[in-house]
């Protein structure tokens, strides 16, 4: 979704989503793509529209780095891989999410409900536990 917006198309809900017999492939070419469309010149000017609503670029960077971290660390769970989350890109992710009010994007669907998480928690578990992550 982030790719295709960055390259000027207008998208829905499922905009983006893989299909293919080979899923590590379909995800390698994905990855290829976005990172190449945020690197065109330009790529942090001006807005982007989504379906859940339209952002300066660099917040939508911000966004697109947060879908990757946390559904990452989905899947890791999913397939019973390693989940750790790089606390670097936690306390990023962190660190933009937690002044936005997320309630709206709650009831959207986007996020589940707050897991509470103590403040003396690592970073990755407090941005997951933000955006509605039980660890």
């Amino acid at each position: 979704m982030f790719t295709l917006v960055n390259q000027g198309s207008e998208v829905g809900e499922d905009a983006g989503d893989l299909v293919g017999d080979d899923a590590a492939a379909a995800v390698s070419e994905a990855s290829s793509a976005n990172l190449a469309a945020w690197r065109q010149p330009g790529a942090l000017e001006g807005d982007r529209t989504y379906p859940f609503g339209s952002f300066p670029a660099a917040a939508t960077l911000m966004i697109n780095v947060g879908e990757i971290v946390v559904h990452s660390w989905d899947l890791a769970r999913a397939t019973e891989q390693d989940p750790t989350v790089d606390p670097d890109l936690a306390t990023l992710v962190y660190e933009f999410y937690r002044p936005i009010p997320l309630d709206e994007y709650r009831a959207h669907g986007a996020f589940g409900p707050e897991v509470s998480v103590p403040d003396s928690a690592p970073v990755a578990e407090r941005m997951l536990g933000l955006l509605g992550r039980s660890v």
